[in-house]
């Protein structure tokens, strides 16, 4: 009978060791799927925030993105995405301004507003009206 506990439990540490290895590798294969270069950081007023202006590369299958996340002075902006607003330029159809960011500024109007201006022609997926404590506007022109 001792064996065969024995045996079990050998068998239940090798079922987790093989499902966490694989677990591991899922998750690391998912992060290596999109690239993400910053093009700007653009302080507040009161230099406690940074609205960041970054590009996300996830392969040939998909178009460029453009993101604007708000994070603390200096803070990277992680995986996630974007956490004010995303977008593309819908195949070509909105100009690009570096690299394959679309044209988009970042203004701070105080140092809780911050307005963000793009061209109408990108494709938008994400725009918060809030992050941080800090209230956003969104003007899309040409």
């Amino acid at each position: 009978m001792k064996v065969f506990q024995l045996l079990l439990l050998a068998g239940a540490i090798l079922l987790i060791a093989v499902g966490t290895v694989a677990y591991l590798g899922v998750t690391a294969l998912d992060r290596g799927m999109c690239g993400t270069s910053v093009t700007r950081r653009v302080a507040s007023p009161n230099g406690r925030l940074e609205a960041v202006v970054f590009e996300r590369d996830c392969g040939a299958t998909t178009d460029f993105g453009t993101g604007v996340s708000l994070v603390k002075t200096g803070a990277g902006i992680g995986d996630q995405g974007a956490n004010l607003f995303a977008a593309d330029g819908d195949h070509g159809r909105a100009p690009l301004d570096s690299g394959n960011v679309i044209r988009i500024s970042v203004h701070w109007v105080g140092s809780d507003s911050l307005v963000l201006r793009f061209d109408r022609r990108a494709r938008v997926f994400q725009q918060q009206p809030r992050a941080l404590g800090v209230r956003v506007s969104y003007i899309s022109s040409e």
